[in-house]
């Protein structure tokens, strides 16, 4: 239930933003998964930089 809710939400949010601009203001309404999901992002960033 609560993946469905994840995928649902980005999906929702992500959807024709840019990579290098994209920044979710709140996933799954608790900030810790927010907080993951930005590290998650700035660490592909950082990858496709290299």
């Amino acid at each position: 239930m609560y993946i469905d809710s994840f995928n649902s939400y980005v999906n929702s949010d992500a959807t024709g933003q840019s990579l290098a601009g994209y920044s979710p203001s709140r996933i799954g309404g608790a900030s810790l998964t927010t907080y993951a999901f930005s590290n998650a992002i700035d660490t592909i960033r950082a990858q496709a930089k290299a």
